[in-house]
């Protein structure tokens, strides 16, 4: 998602919506979510947790449904892991301005920061 709003927004546009973002959530978390008391059971927290985890993960129905929202997650991590120490290496085209939605706002503050003279945004 950081990647597509960094085609319409400059960086710094996109941190002031973030911040506007947290200064919103901290509104409604102060004035819109009111004070409950907490449940109190029997079990501890660490044994509740194993029992509930145990629970998800032996059921056919959401076991397939973990490891869709898993693996994907872990390969992008993994790729971008690797991905991030060669970028320059590879020249001026990888994180290039026309190439910049198909990188990571982390790749391209990275790429353009190493090689001094690359134009910004």
């Amino acid at each position: 998602m950081g990647g597509l709003l960094l085609v319409p927004f400059a960086p710094a546009g996109l941190f002031l919506i973030a911040a506007g973002a947290s200064a919103a959530v901290v509104l409604i978390l102060r004035f819109g979510i009111r004070e409950r008391p907490g449940v109190a059971s029997g079990t501890g927290v660490v044994k509740r947790t194993r029992e509930v985890n145990r629970g998800l993960l032996g059921s056919p129905v959401t076991r397939p449904l973990y490891l869709a929202m898993w693996v994907p997650n872990g390969i992008i991590v993994g790729c971008e892991a690797l991905f991030v120490p060669f970028a320059g290496q590879s020249g001026p085209g990888i994180c290039s301005p026309p190439a910049r939605p198909a990188c990571s706002s982390v790749t391209w503050s990275w790429a353009a920061s190493s090689r001094p003279g690359t134009a910004i945004g």
